[in-house]
Formats: C-alpha cells, sequence, structure tokens
C-alpha cells in the first residue's frame, strides 16, 4: 500500500508539472505563485511517503471509509422508518415544494442578471434577503410563483441538493457556496473572487455536468408570493442604501401557519413554511444521493439561526451527507471558537417569524435534550464543524490540489496579478497544513 501511494504521488505531481508548465511563457510568469504552492504540497507528499508516515495517511483514509459506512448505515436504518404523510393533500404540497430544484445555470444566469434588475446591487453588500426583495420577488411577481418554478415552466425539477443558508449572508457568498459545491471544492473564497472579478472564467470551469446539478435553495424555491411579499412588518433595509425594503402589489393571498384548509395534523396545507422537515424527509427518503450543503457565513450566523439549524440537525438525524462550504478554514477556525463559549438553545435562535420558532419547538419532545444533541452534533469532538476541518485522506486530498490547479491553469494572468486570494487562501492552506500537520488537506 506504501509502494502505491509513493507512486501515486509521483505520477501526480509530474501531471501537475507538466501541465502548469506546458504552458506559454506570458501565463507561466504570471502561475509562479501557484506552482509554487502546488509544488510545496507535492514536495511535502513525497517526503511524507518516502520518509515512512504513510501509514498516518492512510490511517485518515481509513477513518473516513468507517464515517461514511457508519453514516450510509444509519440513513439505511432512517429510511426503513419513514413514511409520506397519511394526508394526501398535505403530502401532496410536501411533494410540490421538494420538487422546486434550481440548476447551476440557472443560478448563474440570475447572478448576471442582477444589475439589470437591481442596478444599486453590490456584491461586497447585499445579502440574501435583499436579493430576495428587491429581484427573487420583483422577477417573479407577474407569474406569483416560486423564482425556481418560473424559470422551469412549472415543472417539477428534483434538487439533488438542498443548501441551508441564512438569509443575512452575502449573497456573493451564498451563490460562491453553491458553486464550490458543484467543483468539489471545500471553501468558497476563491470561488466568491472568480464570481465578482471573473465570472467568464469561473463558467468556463464548470463543465456541462456541473451546470446541471440541482439545488433546492429556499429563497428561490419557496412561493414568496404567498408567505411575505407584500409585507415588511420589521422594517428591514436594504444594506446599501439604508431604504425599506419594497413590498410587493402581486394581489397573491397569503398562505399563513393557520390558513385554512388545515391537514389533519391541524396545520395549513397551503402555507409552505411549515413544511422544510417534511420535504427534506421525502427527498432524503426517495434519493439515496441527495445531500445537504451547509453554506456557512463568515459571521457564523447561520449556526444562530433556528431555522438553519434545523435544517442540519434533521439532515444529521437521516444520515445524508452534510458538506460544509467555509470561506477558508481561518474563518471557520474563528466561528467555532466564539460558538464553543456558548451554550447552543433551540429556543433562543433568531426567526425571521415567532411562528418559525413555535413550529419548530413543537416537533421536539424534549428540548434540552435536544439542546445537548445540537452542541454535540456542532461542535463536539467528532462534530460537523471539527469534520470540516480534520485533514482528507490521501486520495481525496490529491484530487483536491487536482481541481485547484485546474483553477491556476484557467485563471487569466490580470486575474492571477490582482488577486490575493489566489495566493493566500486553498493552495497556501494545503502546503501549510501539510507541513504542519504531516497530512493532505
Amino acid at each position: 500500500a506504501s509502494l502505491v501511494l509513493k507512486t501515486m504521488a509521483f505520477c501526480i505531481s509530474a501531471i501537475v508539472y507538466v501541465m502548469l508548465s506546458s504552458l506559454d511563457p506570458v501565463i507561466r510568469e504570471a502561475t509562479i505563485i501557484l506552482q509554487f504552492h502546488v509544488y510545496a504540497v507535492f514536495e511535502c507528499v513525497l517526503a511524507i511517503q518516502l520518509s515512512g508516515l504513510s501509514d498516518q495517511l492512510t490511517q485518515a483514509g481509513r477513518d473516513r471509509f468507517q464515517e461514511v459506512l457508519a453514516r450510509q448505515e444509519k440513513h439505511s436504518i432512517w429510511k426503513l422508518s419513514y413514511q409520506p404523510d397519511n394526508d394526501a393533500a398535505w403530502q401532496e404540497a410536501v411533494q410540490s415544494l421538494a420538487l422546486r430544484g434550481l440548476s447551476i445555470k440557472q443560478l448563474i444566469y440570475f447572478y448576471k442578471s442582477l444589475p439589470e434588475v437591481m442596478p444599486h446591487f453590490r456584491s461586497d453588500v447585499h445579502t440574501t434577503a435583499d436579493v430576495v426583495r428587491s429581484a427573487i420577488i420583483p422577477m417573479s411577481a407577474s407569474d406569483g410563483c416560486a423564482y425556481a418554478s418560473l424559470v422551469a415552466g412549472g415543472a417539477p425539477v428534483r434538487p439533488q441538493n438542498m443548501v441551508t443558508h441564512n438569509w443575512s449572508n452575502l449573497f456573493a457568498h451564498l451563490v460562491a457556496s453553491v458553486i464550490a459545491d458543484a467543483l468539489q471544492l471545500f471553501d468558497f473564497a476563491l470561488v466568491s473572487y472568480l464570481l465578482q472579478n471573473d465570472i467568464a472564467t469561473l463558467e468556463k470551469l464548470l463543465n456541462p455536468g456541473d451546470l446541471d446539478k440541482t439545488y433546492w435553495i429556499c429563497a428561490f424555491s419557496v412561493n414568496q408570493h404567498i408567505s411575505m411579499c407584500s409585507q415588511n412588518p420589521w422594517g428591514t433595509l436594504d444594506s446599501l442604501t439604508g431604504q425599506l425594503h419594497p413590498t410587493c402589489m402581486c394581489g397573491k393571498a397569503k398562505q399563513l401557519n393557520e390558513t385554512r384548509p388545515l391537514a389533519s395534523n391541524g396545520k395549513s396545507i397551503l402555507c409552505e413554511m411549515n413544511k422544510f422537515e417534511d420535504m427534506m424527509s421525502f427527498l432524503a427518503a426517495t434519493d439515496d444521493s441527495f445531500e445537504q450543503v451547509i453554506a456557512v457565513d463568515v459571521d457564523f450566523q447561520i449556526f444562530f439561526r433556528a431555522w438553519c439549524v434545523a435544517e442540519v440537525a434533521r439532515g444529521h438525524c437521516m444520515g445524508i451527507p452534510q458538506k460544509v462550504k467555509k470561506h477558508s478554514k481561518a474563518a471557520l477556525e474563528k466561528g467555532l471558537g466564539a460558538l464553543q463559549n456558548q451554550h447552543i438553545r433551540i429556543q433562543n435562535m433568531n426567526a425571521a417569524r415567532i411562528e418559525d420558532v413555535q413550529e419548530i419547538l413543537s416537533r421536539i419532545q424534549d428540548v434540552e435534550a435536544f439542546n445537548d444533541y445540537l452542541q454535540d452534533m456542532l461542535i463536539g469532538g467528532d462534530g460537523l464543524i471539527a469534520a470540516a476541518l480534520k485533514p482528507l485522506d490521501f486520495v481525496e486530498s490529491s484530487c483536491q490540489i487536482g481541481r485547484l490547479a485546474r483553477i491556476a491553469n484557467a485563471v487569466p494572468m490580470a486575474t492571477l496579478e490582482a488577486s490575493d486570494h489566489l495566493r493566500q487562501l486553498q493552495l497556501q492552506e494545503s502546503s501549510s497544513k501539510l507541513a504542519q500537520d504531516t497530512t493532505c488537506v
């Protein structure tokens, strides 16, 4: 096994060397910093192999394999207990809500159209809440439907992933997190930079399979016209102008938690804000490849939002793959430190509506036991955030380096010269982590 790993390290190093050194002289000069980091990574890898420390690398792989097996077993057991709701009308509403996936191609098209729809849009200022109020709602107002339904022509689209995110996050970071997932990157900082400064190159990096990947994102997949478009009860303001968010005059009747008709469980059938867990369960039970993307904002506010934490807990309980997308390792470590100083309590978390917290609490039999579960699931030694900071096994490390090298090859010289991210983030993080931990990133 050690010989195989040594051979793999040498071959991959040679391939990357040839790929980068074959560039024309002008681009080669621009990629010198990236080459340095890639070479540093592979020198570390080879040193580890030749020094006899490969057991540490293979152990990381074995540990990860056992974790995957345990999660798959949990998911299989959970699936045996899943039953669709007995109320046919309720279940039909759940499935209608669930089948509103948005493709990467459609997401990028929306982002590129923002300057026309929302002329004052600034990627470094505007949040998802801003974009929902000033772009998503206006663009779908004439049809009175979810934006995902609008671009799909009303046809159901099964999402391959569900994105858990908070509306106070920068919208550009949300989009970058989703695209980073499509590119199979763990951090989104580099994607965020390209999204805001060189979107043409970013599009070239996405192959047809990546562009067709589908995601359920509440901002796009929930019909805002039957929930909150005509009101702004909290007086929320545009993050740039400081003016009140606009309201919508579509005239669609609002379907809230108490709106009739009611299902046999006493909840509104037409309301879409009370079906998130049922929707997740339906997708996970009917598609073994369904996954969850957790878009962690730089300020770590996602873990103080009631619905976000409830969704993460639900995904963990069902045993579906959960992919944490972080701005950078440093940002995640900083947020983890802040979170560890607090006791997580679901009843104290924030939500856009009081009814949302009440809805979540109504599903929990023992709130304090659930809080202890959250604490361990999120920040425990084997918790979600700790797992996102663990070193990768050798094979995944090699794949990640290859993906980053491919980006290095595609990024134009002007972008390379302008971007601090390319010098400081993923590749630097990779090489430094190898040197410090004697394990691959």
